[in-house]
């Protein structure tokens, strides 16, 4: 039986219920080819501003001691049960993976009207932070290597600004460094149409009719229009934030970083992606301040790389497992 949103949120949950609608969703069962992984661990992590983040986690057995800790980060309308598909293919080495609901998305909201709204981009990169720490906290001195995805990629720029301690490398998938015109312009147009109609903070563009656009992967098209936790309407401000934090990458305080020393990078970009421009990805790559870069083009992959058949016969998880294990502590 569905749960009422109306009468419920997710903190408000038994551990029954939390259990139940934390099962990965059947369509997105369907791609996993060899579900070593799992349905994870699920909690919630409380911010300082009490906020409960949601977040997933896979650890190595007793037995094996954890080495590396790898954190997936979402994008747009997201939220993080997708990166189970990549959880697969780590299992079993001796890493740890975590995976997290970004505020206002999949799990991590107190109200309904929560959903699909932020007040100000950076309380995302505030709760990134301080989840980072509570990684942290659970896995001392282990070095961590991010994993994000389109808007995910752009949030986690914002976070190597900071320099977290024990960050050591970055892998972007899809990264949103610059969208194409026409999806800018629309979210534009959206913000100002659906902001004149009411208020910044009513929820009032439908967003769950888009699936199409990111992914040439059927199963994947269903998971995304049957799923019940992906965004469905979103606020204007919400795409207001989200331009903001794109646009102000380039803003990054990343001469910071001296000669040769900014993080380990490997991006990956899809030749059919319709969200993202490729200019963006390349530009990105010819600035950053470190020889130890990859950027991978892939003709004919779409947005959804980690589903995407000719990503996956490209050997993407592969080059993601060489990536990671190249990362010292």
């Amino acid at each position: 039986m569905p749960i009422d949103w109306s009468k419920a949120s997710p903190l408000s949950l038994s551990s029954a219920e939390l259990e139940r609608i934390s099962r990965i969703h059947p369509e997105l069962q369907k791609l996993r080819k060899n579900p070593r992984a799992g349905q994870g661990e699920c909690g919630f992590f409380t911010t300082q501003d009490n906020w409960p983040i949601y977040y997933r986690k896979w650890i190595p057995p007793a037995t094996q001691l954890t080495q590396k800790v790898v954190l997936c980060i979402h994008g747009f309308h997201s939220h993080g049960e997708k990166f189970v598909l990549l959880a697969d293919h780590l299992f079993g080495r001796t890493w740890a993976t975590y995976t997290i609901d970004l505020r206002g998305h999949g799990l991590s909201w107190k109200k309904l009207e929560d959903v699909g709204d932020i007040e100000n981009y950076n309380l995302w990169i505030k709760d990134i932070l301080e989840f980072i720490h509570f990684i942290g906290s659970q896995h001392p001195h282990l070095p961590l290597i991010i994993v994000a995805e389109s808007m995910g990629a752009a949030a986690s720029i914002h976070i190597a600004s900071y320099k977290p301690t024990h960050l050591r490398s970055l892998i972007f998938l899809s990264p949103a460094f610059k969208a194409w015109k026409a999806v800018e312009f629309s979210m534009v147009l959206e913000t100002l149409t659906f902001g004149l109609l009411g208020p910044a903070t009513g929820h009032t563009i439908p967003v769950r009719s888009k699936s199409h656009f990111d992914t040439n992967n059927e199963t994947y098209k269903l998971y995304e229009l049957s799923d019940p936790l992906r965004l469905a309407r979103a606020t204007p401000r919400y795409n207001l934030q989200t331009l903001k934090m794109i646009h102000q990458v380039r803003t990054c305080n990343l001469d910071q970083f001296k000669p040769q020393s900014f993080y380990p990078t490997c991006v990956f970009y899809g030749g059919v992606d319709h969200l993202v421009d490729f200019e963006g990805d390349q530009e990105f790559i010819r600035c950053i301040h470190t020889k130890d870069k990859e950027l991978h083009f892939i003709p004919d992959a779409a947005h959804e790389l980690l589903s995407d058949r000719y990503a996956i016969d490209y050997g993407i998880y592969e080059k993601i497992i060489r990536w990671i294990e190249r990362v010292r502590g």
